[in-house]
């Protein structure tokens, strides 16, 4: 019963991650349809903010539910959590209105045929399709995506490593330091906040530095704005990933101070989110229309990685060790560093490429 109902929890749960990156779109129309939501400039802040949550919440719920059921019982962890959705739920129905411009004019092209009876009234950006197309077109688009742009497909590739990665470490938390260093079941969700002060450090670089490159890099291409520039922050950070799984394997194998296995997380956290939040904005400024499409693939990657990664690494821990095993993890993020350099010099070559302009 346990493993359907997380089935329909991911099921839902994933509707906020691939909304909230279109949402960051410099194509997303508010309510009145005559102005922009987020400009292209703010992009970046914006999805910064919108991903603190999906990335800190792996960091803080360790934490809380540690102490929460070491005090009341685990059965607690899960009431908490029904509580904060379902207030979160009530929220979003009281206060969220619709920002994707073809629903919005949809919706007026009908209130306009219904007043004057023309049935000729369509909406500008109306392609025809049937409720049952549309959706068929909808499951479709962000598989092709996956298996037909290169773009899509190496950037969902290197953040669905990653963020599995992230959840081998999680995986080997609780045991290295009650084990190792004899924390108590409340204070081993302690340790998760490595990771979380790596991210929030993360945050706050790419929040500063993401639209500030963008214009700096804009400013010497005649104000042109293209999507390649919001890459550098992940080109000069994508080091700290491995840094930090060396870091944290070896100094955890040889039992060295808890303090040093912590700063290894906290590199890995600050590069962890620097990957999720650039590739997240390279690829809703790359597909514009359909960044809810391309930012669905890169979740459904990340989660199939995210699920199948932490069923193996226990395994790999226990036959070469915390040193080799986070070794070979860190080898994987290693190798793939190049990736943002490599998109950045022919990313622009590579979307106006006829091979490569896919009908979706």
């Amino acid at each position: 019963m346990l493993i359907g109902l997380r089935f329909l929890q991911g099921c839902w749960s994933v509707a906020p991650l691939t909304i909230g990156g279109k949402q960051g779109s410099r194509y997303v129309s508010v309510v009145s349809g005559s102005a922009i939501l987020w400009k292209i400039f703010k992009a970046g802040y914006v999805l910064t903010c919108n991903a603190s949550g999906p990335l800190l919440g792996p960091t803080v719920g360790p934490i809380a539910g540690g102490f929460l059921s070491d005090a009341l019982g685990w059965r607690w962890i899960f009431w908490v959590l029904a509580a904060a959705i379902g207030i979160l739920a009530v929220l979003a129905l009281l206060f969220m209105r619709e920002t994707y411009a073809p629903v919005l004019l949809e919706g007026k092209a009908r209130r306009l045929r219904q007043e004057t009876g023309n049935t000729n009234l369509l909406s500008k950006l109306d392609q025809g399709f049937t409720p049952k197309q549309l959706f068929y077109r909808s499951i479709v688009r962000p598989m092709k995506l996956l298996m037909t742009s290169p773009i899509c497909c190496l950037m969902s590739l290197y953040i669905a490593i990653v963020y599995g990665t992230l959840y081998v470490l999680f995986t080997t938390f609780t045991f290295v330091f009650q084990e190792k260093y004899d924390f108590t079941q409340a204070t081993v969700g302690l340790v998760y906040l490595g990771t979380g002060i790596g991210m929030f450090a993360g945050l706050a670089f790419l929040s500063w530095t993401s639209d500030r490159t963008l214009l700096r890099l804009g400013s010497r291409h005649n104000g042109e704005l293209k999507p390649e520039f919001r890459l550098p922050p992940l080109m000069y950070t994508a080091w700290t990933l491995p840094l930090g799984l060396f870091i944290y394997g070896w100094t955890a194998e040889y039992k060295i101070h808890w303090a040093i296995p912590l700063l290894g997380t906290a590199f890995f956290g600050a590069g962890q989110v620097l990957n999720f939040m650039v590739i997240t904005t390279y690829l809703v400024d790359t597909f514009t229309t359909y960044a809810a499409s391309a930012v669905a693939a890169a979740t459904v990657s990340r989660a199939v990685l995210g699920a199948v990664l932490p069923l193996v690494g226990l395994k790999m821990y226990d036959s070469i060790g915390l040193g080799w095993g986070n070794s070979l993890l860190g080898s994987v993020t290693l190798a793939l560093c190049p990736v943002p350099y490599i998109f950045f010099a022919y990313g622009e070559k590579i979307r106006q490429n006829p091979r490569f302009q896919l009908k979706l």
